[in-house]
């Protein structure tokens, strides 16, 4: 059933400190806990701060052979230099909530067929919001 689970595309946002410190940083320290390999994310500038990510290669490509998308539970991370350690439930299911609404929203605003359970021919996307921190 997950045979076609396409797990090499992360998207995933850091966050640190707020928006401006990592744009204005050389470098970010991630604790590798979503996705492991940060290596391989690229920073790109956008209005509310920096966005990281990753595409696999040829990607793009195979993308047509999906009938829909499935976008997973956001998981949201603290930095583990934040001084605040945590978050009421609530307040983090708000949190994630709000990234798949605005995620799922900005794909069927692309005409993607968004689904809400993965299977044979549904592209599967992992999200998180990372190095949250204040």
């Amino acid at each position: 059933m997950f045979k076609n689970r396409v797990t090499g595309i992360v998207m995933t946002l850091a966050v640190a400190r707020g928006p401006s410190a990592i744009a204005a940083a050389q470098t970010v320290t991630f604790d590798n806990t979503f996705p492991t390999d940060y290596s391989r994310l690229v920073p790109k500038q956008a209005g509310t701060g920096m966005d990281f990510a990753y595409i696999a290669s040829q990607a793009i490509e195979k993308l047509v052979k999906y009938e829909g998308i499935v976008v997973d539970e956001p998981e949201v991370l603290f930095s583990v230099n934040s001084e605040y350690k945590g978050a009421k439930l609530e307040n983090i299911a708000a949190i994630a909530d709000s990234m798949l609404t605005a995620l799922s929203g900005r794909l069927k605003m692309g005409n993607y067929n968004v689904v809400d359970k993965p299977g044979p021919g549904i592209l599967y996307i992992r999200v998180a919001l990372t190095n949250l921190g204040i």
